[in-house]
């Protein structure tokens, strides 16, 4: 049976459970993932320098989130899915990134960004 979604708050709900669920055990994983996420860690590169800041929307479990990490100064990341984040700070933590819990229509910063990611937030 489908549900019918009538507001922003129900459709944030059902992200954050369905969410929630895939990663209840732990990243994601598999050749065609690390491919994939390889593919777009080589695609943001190009655009980004050594001292840049990035926001990362929809981080997941971080695992693209600490490869870019890697190459800039600081990412600041962000999911909806209380789930991806703890998997996000448990398997693929830095001292450079930040983890949190937000919607991107909750999110709010007085941190300037260079540049901001969204890999498989918006389709």
């Amino acid at each position: 049976m489908k549900k019918t979604v009538n507001t922003m708050q129900e459709a944030q709900d059902m992200q954050r459970d369905i969410f929630n669920r895939d990663f209840a055990d732990g990243p994601f994983g598999g050749v065609v993932q690390h491919l994939s996420y390889d593919k777009r860690v080589n695609t943001s590169l190009q655009y980004l320098k050594d001292d840049d800041a990035v926001l990362s929307f929809g981080c997941g479990d971080g695992t693209v989130t600490r490869r870019i990490a890697e190459h800039v100064k600081h990412v600041h990341a962000i999911d909806i899915s209380d789930n991806a984040v703890k998997t996000a700070k448990k398997y693929n933590a830095a001292t450079n990134i930040d983890y949190r819990v937000s919607t991107i229509e909750d999110f709010k910063s007085e941190i300037s960004f260079n540049a901001v990611t969204l890999f498989e937030v918006i389709e």
